[in-house]
């Protein structure tokens, strides 16, 4: 048996790997005046990591976009779902969301669009789900699991991929 097409075919994947894995637009996401915001967090550590998981989130969303698009995403206001309550948190588990019907996950999002040097969209949105603990909970264990959600149910709007949703 000749091995030389699989050892070419290894080669030619291992060199299109990262070329594909740079084919995706680029996402940038800030958080603007985070001490405004509602509820971002419990603490600096915790709020910091809040933010890392929705950029990275963000991030993941924005690879169905063509490479040479841009997205610039700017969040001017954060209310995550649920709330802490450390009155009813086990001692040193302070740290627990508890999740209510009124503690529903809210933001207010500019975005701007860019293909190129031109700007192709650019809007502010304020999302909110009021109905989040109503829908699949598959996945549910993940952090910021009702956040993401609804970012990905803004997102599948607004950048919809050859128009559908």
């Amino acid at each position: 048996m000749n091995r030389m097409p699989l050892k070419m075919l290894l080669l030619t994947a291992a060199v299109a790997a990262p070329i594909a894995a740079t084919q995706a637009a680029t996402v940038t996401v800030e958080f603007k005046d985070p001490d405004h915001y509602v509820d971002a967090g419990n603490r600096g550590a915790d709020r910091d990591r809040n933010f890392k998981t929705l950029t990275t989130y963000l991030q993941k969303l924005g690879e169905r976009l063509p490479a040479q698009q841009t997205l610039a995403i700017t969040v001017l206001a954060l209310d995550l779902a649920g709330q802490y309550e450390p009155w009813r948190s086990p001692p040193g588990n302070e740290d627990i969301r508890y999740l209510r019907s009124s503690t529903w996950p809210s933001m207010q999002l500019h975005y701007r669009l860019g293909d190129g040097d031109k700007t192709v969209g650019e809007g502010e949105d304020s999302i909110a789900d009021m109905n989040y603990q109503l829908g699949r909970q598959v996945g549910s264990e993940s952090t910021l699991y009702y956040d993401k959600q609804m970012l990905k149910t803004w997102f599948d709007k607004r950048f919809p991929v050859d128009g559908k949703p």
